[in-house]
């Protein structure tokens, strides 16, 4: 049992939905209607009843409601010992590139009167999906067309939301001694046969050969 879990209890019986409380809670109502399940089969009783109006509390989720409010308010009390102006803390988990660095940086210079603390962790795009599942409240991906089709299934088991920021091209850093030094496009092809650096991602660059869509990514700029 989590004690997110009780205010999310909390949050439907107040609100008598669970598509209410999503909103209120900022989560999706897959997320929160699977919360409430996990914990009434951790407690082995039926919480809600589920109908089209809504939802309503048992008999046994009128008493588990009346402990967790007691609960809750307890926290509350012991929250307030804490200083008022402490900061407001959004985990967030994100793909290691410089850009997401930067622009985090200046959503937080942006933000520094509004009480708000940021806690970054740098994975790999799979870590990155079980970060959000398990404690951070957003993730940064960067994804192409042949990873696509695994990432949708497998944030979709996980209840997660996917929503695209913007789309680009690659580019490639080539020294003065490569064979692709002053080109402006190179093919895909092109470069299976060349030693790439970069992050290493189980999903995406496990093998060069078939990693690659081919007919997907036929050109990149250099």
């Amino acid at each position: 049992m989590q004690l997110q879990q009780l205010f999310y209890v909390a949050e439907v019986a107040e609100r008598g939905s669970i598509n209410k409380a999503a909103e209120a809670l900022f989560i999706s109502q897959p997320s929160l209607s699977k919360a409430i399940i996990n914990l009434e089969s951790e407690l082995n009783i039926r919480i809600f009843d589920r109908n089209n109006k809504g939802a309503t509390l048992t008999e046994e989720g009128k008493s588990l409601y009346q402990y967790v409010r007691t609960i809750l308010n307890q926290m509350e009390l012991i929250e307030g010992i804490s200083a008022s102006d402490a900061p407001k803390v959004l985990p967030a988990a994100s793909y290691p590139v410089l850009t997401v660095s930067r622009a985090l940086a200046g959503f937080y210079r942006r933000r520094q009167g509004y009480g708000i603390a940021l806690r970054m962790r740098e994975v790999q795009l799979a870590e990155v999906v079980e970060a959000v599942a398990s404690s951070a409240e957003i993730g940064i991906v960067f994804i192409n067309n042949a990873q696509f089709k695994e990432f949708k299934h497998t944030i979709g088991y996980k209840n997660l939301e996917f929503n695209p920021i913007a789309q680009d091209t690659w580019y490639i850093d080539a020294g003065p001694e490569s064979p692709l030094y002053g080109r402006s496009e190179v093919s895909m092809k092109e470069l299976l046969g060349l030693l790439l650096i970069g992050y290493l991602d189980n999903i995406s660059w496990n093998q060069a050969d078939s990693a690659f869509a081919l007919s997907a990514f036929s050109v990149v700029s250099a």
